[in-house]
């Protein structure tokens, strides 16, 4: 069962991640990248270890892009660089809102299909 702390976490990524718009200037996700390291160490123990691995692992994509853009000395994104945000963004709601819709244990609902 998801605790009650750790949906208030998961709902406040969901609220920081719809807030977040992809545009062309690193900051915003400069921003969402360090808000989420802190709620994502909290949510070790309470949720379900694959999923939080699925959920990392799109952070840290976004984790990466931020690295390459501001280690590169720019403030802006290229193309390619932009999609990578767009798609871990996605994938990243798509998994908070589907585990945030599992009523009881996530664990027991492994089998459920993911959002598109």
């Amino acid at each position: 069962m998801i605790t009650n702390s750790a949906r208030l976490v998961l709902a406040g990524m969901c609220r920081a991640l719809e807030s977040f718009q992809v545009g062309s200037s690193v900051d915003p996700l400069d921003r969402v990248v360090g808000e989420f390291a802190g709620p994502l160490d909290a949510l070790v123990g309470q949720m379900d270890g694959e999923w939080l691995e699925e959920l990392r692992s799109a952070w840290w994509s976004l984790e990466y892009v931020n690295a390459i853009v501001l280690g590169g000395g720019r403030s802006v994104f290229d193309d390619s660089e932009r999609a990578t945000v767009v798609s871990a963004r996605k994938e990243m709601l798509a998994l908070l809102v589907e585990v945030m819709a599992v009523p009881d244990d996530y664990s027991a609902n492994r089998s459920l299909p993911r959002l598109q």
